[in-house]
């Protein structure tokens, strides 16, 4: 999937303890539920201006400021090394 809006990258790069946290702090600042939070972190729909600030100042308190990005792929990863 090819989706500048999703935000997965970010997400995986924090601390694994930290997931569940952020993961919880979303779905309460977007209300959302955990089934939207997977498709929310897809780039699945486009978000809105408020809800994009309120994710970024989320990742913010980690210190992560690169949240939005295309998924890579691991195989995609792999090719582009060759």
């Amino acid at each position: 999937m090819n989706n500048s809006f999703s935000f997965r990258n970010a997400f995986e790069s924090l601390p694994a303890n930290c997931q569940p946290e952020v993961k919880q702090k979303i779905m309460d600042k977007l209300n959302i539920k955990e089934t939207a939070f997977y498709r929310r972190m897809k780039g699945i729909p486009e978000p809105r201006v408020t809800e994009a600030q309120n994710i970024e100042a989320i990742f913010a308190e980690y210190k992560i400021v690169d949240v939005w990005g295309a998924e890579v792929d691991m195989v995609e990863a792999e090719d582009e090394t060759v």
